[in-house]
């Protein structure tokens, strides 16, 4: 069986991301979107910045980015940074388009996509 580097990280991200849940929308600007998440492991609850990366753009998206360690006022406790793609549970989140509203929105991510989009409009 052949190693993939690439694949073990993905896989990796995703088992990391799967035990993560997104609990809220805290913000959204130029530079990403910002959720409330908690974290089954270590039943925390804490921000998570998704930052939409395109490698055109790495001297922007790199002055938004702070290494482990840094101290910011807003930032109480920084602990990791993933550059990956998108994470699975995330997939259905689009960045400034509308989705079809579905009638059976049980699905927690369905609900936030909604409601941010809602939100967004009013």
């Amino acid at each position: 069986m052949k190693f993939s580097l690439m694949s073990f990280l993905v896989k990796e991200h995703e088992k990391y991301f799967s035990k993560l849940n997104v609990l809220s929308l805290l913000g959204q600007g130029s530079y990403g979107t910002v959720y409330e998440v908690h974290d089954e492991t270590t039943n925390e609850n804490f921000a998570l910045k998704e930052i939409p990366f395109n490698f055109k753009h790495v001297d922007q998206v790199t002055n938004e980015i702070l290494p482990p360690g840094t101290f910011h006022e807003n930032i109480l406790n920084y602990s990791a940074l993933f550059i990956s793609k998108r994470p699975f549970k995330f997939k259905d989140l689009k960045y400034g388009k509308k989705r079809r509203k579905s009638k059976e929105a049980n699905n927690p991510i369905d609900q936030l996509d909604s409601n941010l989009f809602n939100n967004i409009s009013n």
